[in-house]
């Protein structure tokens, strides 16, 4: 079930990143916004694209992703105290960098996009 909604999820992100793409080169700039309705867009980003990052595992050369369906159940990661509002950052670096990928193979027209290649990341002695 939660590969389902990492899997949506991504679809989600993807798809939102090239609509923005696509549409910052064929309309005209977003309309007015404040920096209240901004800040708390780029919040739900950053909770959204960290999430994505905690799943990450590989990307593999031909940008398909690889992710652990349940990182945690193995080995718990402790979550560091951290400013409201903020979230770690190594996660949110993997999301960004999954992303990326996962919009490079959707241009590509690569199939079966992302992988399931565990249930947890192997824990290093």
């Amino acid at each position: 079930m939660k590969s389902i909604k990492v899997q949506l999820l991504l679809v989600f992100l993807a798809g939102a990143g090239c609509a923005t793409v696509v549409m910052a080169g064929l309309t005209s700039p977003p309309g007015p916004t404040t920096a209240g309705e901004l800040q708390v867009t780029m919040g739900r980003l950053l909770v959204d694209l960290e999430t994505v990052g905690g799943y990450s595992g590989v990307i593999f050369e031909d940008s398909r992703l690889g992710i652990y369906t349940d990182p945690a159940a193995c080995a718990p990661t402790p979550r560091p105290k951290q400013p409201y509002g903020s979230v770690d950052s190594r996660n949110l670096q993997y999301g960004a960098q999954m992303l990326i990928a996962y919009n490079q193979a959707i241009m590509a027209g690569e199939k079966d996009l992302v992988l399931e290649i565990g249930k947890c990341r192997p824990v290093h002695r």
